[in-house]
């Protein structure tokens, strides 16, 4: 059995493969809350593969990660209804919780960190209520002007 190898089409793939890596390469890591829609949101066209979240007065911390690889993460993460394909680490032993199980504490102060690709990371601070619903954001919208939501 003799495997012919195209040249050219090796040529395009390593050229397709370098395109797509460098565009990722170029994309923040920036992100926004949206408040009305309770959801962490991407600024850049690369999908939020990863994140971390901890309490600032607490050692409550979450990894999120996406390990679906038969479909691309989606750009918004519903902190309500954490999408399929996500898998939830709580605590510093990282230790696997039901996408179910996630919820955030009542009257807390939360970081929540992106960092993927080799941009650096970006980072956004949210209060919830009683609730654990997140009521205020550092950041609203992509919009580089926006501070502090209400």
């Amino acid at each position: 059995m003799t495997i012919s190898i195209n040249l050219k089409t090796v040529f395009q793939i390593l050229y397709v493969s370098f395109i797509m890596i460098l565009f990722e390469a170029c994309y923040s890591n920036r992100i926004y809350f949206d408040i009305n829609k309770q959801s962490i949101v991407s600024c850049s066209p690369n999908r939020i593969r990863q994140l971390y979240i901890s309490n600032d007065s607490s050692s409550e911390t979450y990894f999120i990660v996406w390990e679906k690889a038969s479909s691309s993460a989606p750009k918004t993460i519903d902190l309500k209804n954490i999408q399929e394909g996500y898998i939830i680490y709580k605590g510093w032993d990282r230790k696997q919780i039901a996408l179910t199980e996630f919820k955030l504490s009542g009257l807390a102060v939360y970081t929540i960190s992106r960092m993927q690709g080799d941009a650096g990371s970006y980072t956004i601070n949210v209060s919830t209520d009683k609730k654990g619903d997140i009521v205020k954001s550092s950041r609203t919208s992509c919009d580089v002007d926006s501070d502090v939501s209400k």
